[in-house]
């Protein structure tokens, strides 16, 4: 699945977030990923929805800022899988934030 897929949630400003529909244990963000963005949502997801969560793909992400690291944080709470959460593909800033947040020892980070 691409990030121009029309299956997907219509970008919110300029990102999008949501959990793969064929790959339910993938959470993807795209764009920039900011307050209204993880917003929205998590306005229509719950946490049934993120529990089985084990991977972040971040490969479409242009910009994060600390609503996206409390989006992380929520998916690190509700998860149950076993392992570290894999934030893939995630760029410099993805990971410098993470880094300064403290989640980074929390998580297995792959740059992109």
């Amino acid at each position: 699945m691409t990030v121009d897929d029309p299956t997907l949630p219509e970008p919110t400003a300029h990102g999008r977030a949501w959990v793969d529909p064929g790959s339910p244990e993938v959470l993807r963000l795209a764009g920039d990923v900011d307050h209204p963005v993880v917003r929205d949502f998590t306005e229509t997801v719950d946490d049934g929805d993120l529990v089985g969560v084990d991977v972040v793909d971040m490969a479409g992400v242009t910009f994060v800022d600390s609503s996206a690291i409390a989006l992380l944080a929520r998916v690190l709470q509700v998860r149950t899988g076993a392992g570290l959460l894999v934030v893939d593909q995630a760029p410099d800033l993805a990971v410098f934030v993470l880094e300064v947040s403290g989640l980074a020892e929390r998580v297995t980070i792959r740059p992109a």
